[in-house]
């Protein structure tokens, strides 16, 4: 993230070292003209990195139903002078149509379409990504923080998952049902999972990340 502007957000993203075992994964699979989707892209932290590497002749696609973070990642962007980003106001799931995104309160603030105790609601419309990718160029690398709702967007991708593509996922798991769910949906795809560790930190038993790819890729 040298030399990149991110003005708010956690102390690590303000400082470039949030997640770095995460920024480092996009780097390694990342390139130049690259396609990248940020599905839960939150304020934008790694879409602005994604577009770094990829360039002018790649793009950033950045998935984020709220619309406070969408126009975060629009200044953000703007900033940066990046101009190879789009920001779709959708939340990723199973099907295209309308959801409630369950918003928590303070220290719980995690938005998913998995409800949340003592949340709030707010209507978000949905897209699959199979629907998505007929009429957008296929991803390379794709980034997915959805706070529990990790199996929808899958499910929402099989003809993606069952094509010769060779995308690499880049998942944060929240609990072990999700991640039965995950590995099942990927490997079923011929996919290969591995952990992504912590650099600075001992891992974690939840929340983690996965990193998958297709079998000789």
């Amino acid at each position: 993230m040298k030399g990149l502007r991110f003005p708010e957000g956690e102390r690590g993203m303000l400082l470039g070292t949030y997640e770095l075992h995460v920024q480092q994964a996009i780097a390694e699979h990342l390139q130049p003209g690259g396609v990248f989707f940020d599905i839960g892209a939150h304020r934008g932290y790694f879409s602005l990195l994604a577009a770094s590497l990829v360039g002018a002749q790649g793009h950033v696609y950045s998935f984020e139903p709220l619309p406070t973070n969408a126009s975060d990642i629009e200044r953000v962007m703007a900033l940066n002078q990046v101009f190879h980003d789009t920001v779709i106001g959708k939340a990723v799931s199973r099907s295209a149509g309308t959801a409630s995104l369950w918003i928590g309160d303070g220290n719980a603030y995690r938005p998913s379409l998995f409800r949340w105790k003592g949340g709030r609601q707010h209507q978000v419309e949905t897209i699959s990504l199979d629907t998505f990718i007929r009429t957008h160029r296929v991803p390379h690398v794709i980034k997915v923080d959805v706070e529990g709702a990790e199996a929808l967007v899958l499910e929402g991708a099989t003809e993606l998952l069952a094509s010769e593509a060779c995308v690499t996922w880049i998942i944060e798991i929240h609990d072990e049902q999700v991640e039965h769910e995950v590995r099942c949906l990927l490997t079923q795809h011929l996919y290969q999972l591995e952990a992504l560790n912590p650099i600075e930190s001992a891992p974690k038993t939840y929340p983690k990340h996965l990193l998958a790819r297709k079998h000789g890729a």
